[in-house]
């Protein structure tokens, strides 16, 4: 199933036609999309829902992502929170233990230096810091300088878009699907994906800006970010898991094995 991205910027129109979503904008031919292979939904800015279009979309279970009109992650909307929780809640629950927070500390770190060095490798930085925060500016600044851009605006949607598919996989293993009521440590796992998926999305917009050599759009970066989306629910899907080791004490040291994929080592050959 894919994401329906709806950017507000259309002065579009939601409705429901059947059971599929149409969507309305001026001049051009209305769109319509079957809600059973749809996803989910990120709404980007403002847009104009008929009631029955967004209750469709609860009822057959399709979260919608809001995000504001600069692409900064917003809310869910989905149906009625489920009483039980599963995998997300119970990693929050653990990190209200000392030891546990430690150890996951420790995880962390050690995922956060490998994604770190494999984002300096695929962009042939040479920069000797291990300050993550150095190498962050680093990398922004090298690409404004060298794409002759301000890449503020870029990452602010990249990561809005990447708030949304985190979120919702954080919902589709049992977090609450009110972020209301999420605790500090479930968001403290909520931000610290977002960071480790930060250096991904960096060598994603180098990846189009060395294809296109002009500053991409937004639906240009959607479908780069789209490509690698099912990628991407699987690395999720595996730092829980690692994580879940990691308190345990039984996490074996050294980088996870889909780090050193020759596949992503080499995409920007």
């Amino acid at each position: 199933m894919k994401t329906l991205y709806l950017d507000g910027r259309g002065s579009l129109e939601v409705g429901l036609d059947g059971p599929a979503l149409r969507v309305r904008r001026p001049l051009r031919a209305d769109g319509r999309y079957p809600l059973p292979r749809v996803g989910r939904v990120v709404v980007i800015g403002r847009v104009k829902w008929k009631p029955n279009a967004l209750e469709a979309c609860l009822c057959f279970g399709r979260p919608v992502m809001i995000l504001d009109n600069q692409g900064r992650f917003v809310r869910i909307k989905f149906e009625k929170a489920n009483q039980q929780y599963g995998l997300a809640r119970h990693m929050g629950e653990l990190l209200g233990v000392p030891r546990f927070q430690q150890r996951y500390r420790a995880w962390y770190l050690e995922v956060e230096r490998a994604e770190m060095q494999r984002a300096k490798t695929l962009m042939m930085l040479n920069c000797l810091t291990s300050s993550p925060c150095k190498v962050w500016a680093k990398i922004c600044h090298g690409q404004s300088r060298r794409w002759g851009m301000r890449t503020g605006p870029y990452y602010r949607y990249l990561l809005g878009i990447a708030s949304a598919q985190v979120a919702s996989f954080f919902v589709s293993v049992g977090m609450p699907r009110n972020p209301d009521v999420w605790g500090k440590e479930e968001f403290r796992i909520f931000s610290h994906f977002l960071r480790l998926e930060r250096w991904r999305l960096a060598v994603l917009l180098e990846e189009l800006m060395r294809a296109k050599r002009t500053p991409p759009t937004r639906h240009e970066l959607t479908a780069a970010f789209e490509a690698l989306a099912e990628e991407r629910n699987r690395r999720l899907g595996d730092w829980c898991r690692m994580i879940l080791l990691a308190m345990a004490g039984l996490q074996k040291r050294g980088a996870p094995s889909h780090l050193k994929e020759a596949r992503l080592e080499k995409s920007l050959s």
